[in-house]
């Protein structure tokens, strides 16, 4: 079975949007039975929006198998790290920590979400804390894309420690192989490691720093820096890397009326990324393809129902 690679980043708790790309993945999932389709989420589901919990729980039923037709998979952003190290710290070192990266300072927006998450029956906040501890750093294919040797999903940049350890990108450090470095720094018994400092630097830097890491040989595709076009996204050719965050968090914090949402498509049968794009009211624009001969521009192609088999 031919499997299908989406990716989209930075939801920021903003419902609808989440709804639109998830209803149009079911729709794809339900018309093309014979294909397995699959969602990665670059980081940051939660935080500013209103929804960050609702949308927490439909992707934590869809990966227990309890809802959806399509595949979903989540790598951590720097607001589920804020998260999780309030929820595997819950102690005075963290509560009272008030630098830039606080989940409780109010231009990160976690407050929200916090007093909902508590407002959770017990056995629902264990769950919620077992996803973010199982969260992955980046996920890496190594398939050939547009003259790459493969392509890097991470949330701000490829992490350098991975490739360092292991000598291999696509390894499964999640966000549990920190919470003792967590527990040692904020209790003021040691300094961060050096683990703990590249996990901070994957999730938190901005996307000139994946020109440092020797990763031109790979397509980097990053969220975090909400892009300042129309069109959803940014490409940069020189330094291969795409950033999809279509600017979630500025909706939600009313800096912007509307936006547009990049659901990008991993095509490695054609050596090209499909950027499929919404607006926030749930209308579908053109899709944009990524070739070795540029942006190509397009209609939306409607879905075709077909049979259930």
């Amino acid at each position: 079975m031919k499997e299908r690679i989406f990716v989209v980043s930075d939801f920021h708790g903003v419902g609808d949007v989440y709804q639109t790309i998830t209803e149009y993945l079911d729709e794809l999932a339900l018309c093309n039975t014979d294909e397995k389709i699959k969602l990665i989420i670059n980081g940051d589901i939660i935080d500013r929006g209103e929804n960050s919990i609702e949308i927490l729980n439909d992707i934590i039923d869809r990966k227990d198998k309890e809802k959806g037709f399509f595949d979903i998979e989540v790598l951590a952003g720097n607001h589920e790290l804020m998260m999780y190290e309030a929820l595997t710290l819950q102690s005075d070192e963290y509560w009272l920590h008030t630098n830039e990266l606080s989940w409780f300072i109010p231009s990160n927006g976690g407050l929200y979400t916090a007093l909902e998450y508590d407002d959770l029956p017990k056995k629902r906040q264990s769950k919620i804390k077992l996803f973010l501890s199982q969260l992955e750093l980046q996920k890496s294919y190594e398939n050939m894309m547009l003259d790459t040797k493969g392509v890097i999903v991470t949330h701000a940049h490829a992490s350098k420690i991975i490739k360092d350890f292991r000598d291999n990108y696509n390894i499964n450090y999640r966000l549990e192989d920190i919470a003792d470095d967590i527990r040692s720094t904020y209790s003021r018994r040691q300094d961060m490691s050096d683990k703990y400092l590249e996990f901070l630097y994957t999730v938190w830097d901005r996307k000139g720093d994946c020109r440092n890491l020797g990763l031109n040989n790979y397509f980097t595709i990053i969220g975090h820096t909400p892009v300042d076009n129309y069109n959803g996204y940014e490409y940069d050719m020189f330094n291969n890397v795409l950033n999809i965050d279509g600017g979630c968090a500025d909706l939600a914090k009313g800096f912007r009326r509307g936006i547009t949402v990049p659901l990008v498509e991993l095509d490695f049968d054609e050596n090209r990324l499909i950027i499929n794009r919404f607006k926030s009211n749930g209308k579908q624009l053109k899709t944009h393809y990524l070739t070795n001969e540029g942006i190509i521009k397009d209609q939306p192609k409607k879905l075709i129902k077909t049979k259930i088999r």
